[in-house]
């Protein structure tokens, strides 16, 4: 299996996991952790959506990654950054199915 491969599906899978537990009582340090894995995963599927040329994926992905981003964050409510964990949860899900190589193995 390709390592790209393998590090794409088990990073996309973690970072589910991970936006779904935003729902339980964390600490903040968490989110902390949360925003610099998410803001990773997102850059890394940015740059492997562009490479497959699938340039509306690479877009969703970087959006991802600034919203995410732990160096700039955004300060939104508890409130706000629910539904915003569970698009982003969901859009990573999707991923799955609409990043795919032309050789129609998923990335």
């Amino acid at each position: 299996m390709n390592p790209n491969k393998s590090l794409s599906l088990v990073s996309r899978s973690v970072s589910v996991i991970l936006l779904l537990l935003t729902f339980l009582r964390l600490p903040y340090g968490y989110f902390t952790f949360l925003r610099l894995v998410i803001c990773a995963v997102a850059a890394f599927h940015c740059v492997l959506a562009f490479n497959l040329n699938r340039g509306v994926i690479a877009g969703v992905f970087g959006l991802i990654a600034i919203l995410f981003n732990p160096i700039v964050p955004i300060h939104l409510s508890k409130e706000t950054w629910g539904p915003i964990d569970l698009v982003v949860a969901a859009l990573f899900l999707l991923s799955f199915v609409f990043m795919r190589s032309s050789k129609n193995q998923s990335i």
